[in-house]
């Protein structure tokens, strides 16, 4: 029986998802801090569906957060 290699882009993966993740709460912390700055306005147009203030949506926004972050990398691995 032979063994199996570890996939190679796993750690990317969990580092991108992440690193994603990290950002989107930060995201959302700044907008809680400084609701006027025009640069939140990216939240609701990656994260479609997205409404500020939510449990859900935040918890959505998280989530696929989390899936852009393991799709990028794996993408990249499948060329």
């Amino acid at each position: 029986m032979t063994r199996q290699q570890p996939l190679p882009y796993l750690p990317a993966m969990f580092a991108a998802c992440m690193l994603l993740q990290t950002l989107y709460v930060l995201c959302v912390l700044a907008w809680l801090i400084a609701p006027d700055l025009p640069g939140h306005a990216v939240l609701t147009t990656i994260f479609p569906a997205f409404q500020f203030l939510t449990v859900g949506s935040f918890v959505y926004g998280l989530i696929l957060s989390m899936f852009y972050g393991l799709a990028a990398p794996a993408a990249r691995a499948c060329r």
